[in-house]
């Protein structure tokens, strides 16, 4: 379902000559590791299965060079912020599936003004739901983020901006994809309600349940913080998460 691109990550490793390269996945991909080492090996290089955890583009292996030549990063896009490198390759792993008979069946959930959002791997669905919108009498709306934001549309755990750009235009949000690390940060960061439809399993949900707990969970934190007397600041080194 989901396109990991390996003849074209196999030419790309082939056609710069790389010798040893290192492959991050995110959890969800990691069952597919052996998979994606086999197929990038024929390639002629040593293939070096990268194990720490990996969140997001921000959470990339910057130090890729004290162990290979070259880095495939799966299952996020770059971050124009960051600027590109020659030997970093992004593999976005796009889902090959279509929402239509989901969205169609449960577009009278949605409301008058809809923006739309999706998770990278769900991206290329935008127009089929905007056109699926549009169609029941509704408004759609998709908006660029900042320079953080590859595409239209598209939400990160860390960065809601394009559902910020249109959130006085709309009622409420559907967002294409899967988990609630996404669309929660939307959520938040709009305080407009939001619809999470998964393409894979077809379910359509709001996450204001979801979201209350959150809320209910961090003001407990806050409260027994208020009681602290010291506290530890700690500081991440990752390069995606510089947002000076």
């Amino acid at each position: 379902m989901f396109d990991l691109e390996l003849e074209r990550t196999a030419r790309w490793i082939r056609s710069n000559g790389y010798s040893r390269v290192a492959v991050q996945l995110p959890e969800g991909l990691k069952l597919r590791a052996s998979e994606i080492s086999d197929a990038l090996g024929s390639a002629g290089a040593e293939v070096i299965i990268v194990g720490r955890p990996c969140y997001g583009a921000c959470d990339y292996y910057s130090d890729f060079r004290r162990v290979a030549d070259a880095l495939v990063h799966y299952g996020h896009s770059a971050m124009p912020s960051l600027g590109s490198d020659p030997d970093v390759l992004f593999i976005e792993a796009r889902a090959d599936c279509s929402i239509a008979g989901p969205l169609g069946e449960c577009v009278g959930m949605l409301p008058r003004n809809v923006g739309v959002l999706a998770s990278v791997q769900y991206i290329d669905l935008i127009p089929e739901a905007v056109g699926i919108i549009e169609s029941s009498g509704r408004k759609a709306f998709v908006s660029a983020g900042d320079k953080r934001i590859m595409y239209p549309g598209q939400v990160l755990g860390c960065d809601c901006s394009a559902a910020e750009a249109v959130s006085d235009s709309v009622d409420a949000f559907l967002f294409l994809g899967e988990g609630d690390f996404h669309p929660l940060a939307a959520a938040f960061g709009t305080e407009k309600e939001l619809f999470v439809l998964n393409p894979v399993t077809g379910d359509m949900r709001s996450v204001e349940s979801i979201k209350d707990r959150i809320l209910r969970r961090r003001f407990g934190s806050i409260a027994i913080a208020s009681e602290a007397e010291r506290f530890m600041i700690i500081i991440c080194s990752k390069a995606g998460q510089n947002r000076s």
